[in-house]
C-alpha cells in the first residue's frame, strides 16, 4: 500500500499546481487528460484547482508531479562553488539532522531563511533542503472588518546538493537569501562556506557559447548598447558571434552581462532561460521540469571545470540543405 503524502508534500503539491496555473495552463490540462479527470467549468482560481487535483488524483500521481515539477517550473537558480567535492549521499543524509538545529529566535523575521524540510530527491539522487523566508510587505482588504491589513510577503526556496560535485544550486527569488541558505546549510553539513560562482571571465563566456553552438538548435541574444540593440547567435544561421568585432569589443571590455537562450534537447522540447554572468544565475522563462534544469546546470558545472565543447561534425551543414 502506497504511503500517504505528508503535510509538507501536500503543501508542495498545491503550490506546484498554483504556479502551473499562472505560468503553464497547458500543463494543467495535460495532467487532467492523462488522468481522465474533468475539470469543472466553475473552477477558476489557482487555489480551487489545486484543491480539486488534491482530491481527484491518486497519491502516486501527485508524488510524480512533485518529483518532476515540485522544485522546478519558472525558477531562478543561483550557483555556489566549493574547493572540494560534496560528500556522498549517505554522508549528507547522516549530517542532515543538523539542519533542524538552525533555528531563529523569532519566526517572523525578514530576510532570514527558515528551513522546513530535508529530503532525498529520489529521481536525481540529490539532497534537497527546502526553506521559506519573508521579504517586504503587502496590504489587503479584510472583508470582515473592512480594514486594510498588512501581511509579510512569503517566498519559498530550495538548496540542492549533488554528491561528488563542487557546485550547489539554490533556487530562490532573491540572491541574498539564496546565499544565506547555501552558506548556513553547508556549515551545518560540515563543509566549507561556498563562494558565489562568477561567470564574467572571458573563458567562461566563450565556453558557454561553445556549449550553445554544440546543441542541435540554439539561439541567444546579448544586449550590448543599453537595450537599444542586441547581437544574436543562432546555430540555424551558422553565425559565429565570436568573430563579430562588436561582440569582441563587448567581451573584452566586460559589457556582456548575460543573454536569453532557447535550446532544444529533443525534437519539440525547448528550454528557455536567461543567464546573468555576474553572480551566475539562470532564470528559466519556460515552465521547466527537473530534467530540463539539470540539462542546463550540468553544462554550467562542466564549464566551471574547464570542459571543452566541440561542434558536432556536419551540424551546421544540415541547416543549409
Amino acid at each position: 500500500m502506497a504511503k500517504a503524502l505528508s503535510e509538507s508534500k501536500i503543501r508542495l503539491f498545491t503550490r506546484t499546481i498554483e504556479r502551473a496555473v499562472h505560468s503553464s495552463p497547458d500543463l494543467i490540462y495535460k495532467i487532467a487528460k492523462e488522468n481522465d479527470v474533468d475539470i469543472p467549468f466553475e473552477l477558476g482560481s489557482p487555489s480551487e484547482l489545486s484543491e480539486f487535483f488534491l482530491k481527484e488524483l491518486p497519491d502516486g500521481v501527485k508524488q510524480n508531479i512533485i518529483d518532476i515539477y515540485g522544485d522546478a517550473g519558472n525558477v531562478l537558480s543561483y550557483f555556489f562553488t566549493f574547493g572540494d567535492a560534496i560528500p556522498s549521499l549517505e554522508d549528507l543524509k547522516k549530517k542532515s539532522v543538523r539542519i533542524h538545529s538552525l533555528k531563529e529566535q523569532s519566526d517572523i523575521l525578514e530576510d532570514v531563511p527558515y528551513f522546513d524540510e530535508v529530503e532525498v530527491h529520489a529521481p536525481s539522487q540529490t539532497l534537497r533542503i527546502r526553506f521559506h523566508y519573508y521579504k517586504g510587505r503587502t496590504y489587503l482588504l479584510d472583508e470582515q472588518t473592512r480594514t486594510i491589513r498588512e501581511f509579510r510577503r512569503a517566498f519559498y526556496g530550495v538548496v540542492i546538493y549533488k554528491p561528488n560535485r563542487k557546485l550547489i544550486e539554490a533556487r530562490a527569488k532573491h540572491l541574498d537569501l539564496a546565499r544565506k541558505a547555501a552558506q548556513r546549510t553547508a556549515t551545518a553539513l560540515g563543509m566549507e562556506v561556498p563562494d558565489t560562482l562568477d561567470f564574467r571571465k572571458q573563458e567562461s563566456i566563450k565556453s558557454f557559447l561553445d556549449w550553445i553552438r554544440s546543441l542541435n538548435n540554439a539561439r541567444i541574444e546579448f544586449p550590448i548598447r543599453e537595450a537599444k540593440s542586441s547581437l544574436i547567435i543562432s546555430a540555424r544561421t551558422g553565425i559565429d558571434l565570436k568573430k563579430l568585432q562588436e561582440f569582441k569589443d563587448a567581451l573584452e571590455h566586460g559589457r556582456l552581462r548575460g543573454g536569453h537562450a532557447t535550446v532544444q534537447r529533443n525534437k519539440g522540447e525547448e528550454i528557455n532561460f536567461r543567464i546573468f554572468f555576474r553572480d551566475c544565475r539562470i532564470y528559466f522563462t519556460s515552465f521547466c521540469t527537473e530534467s530540463d534544469i539539470d540539462f542546463v546546470t550540468d553544462a554550467i558545472e562542466k564549464i566551471t571545470e574547464g570542459h571543452k565543447f566541440v561542434m558536432p561534425k556536419g551540424l551546421l551543414e544540415q541547416f543549409f540543405k
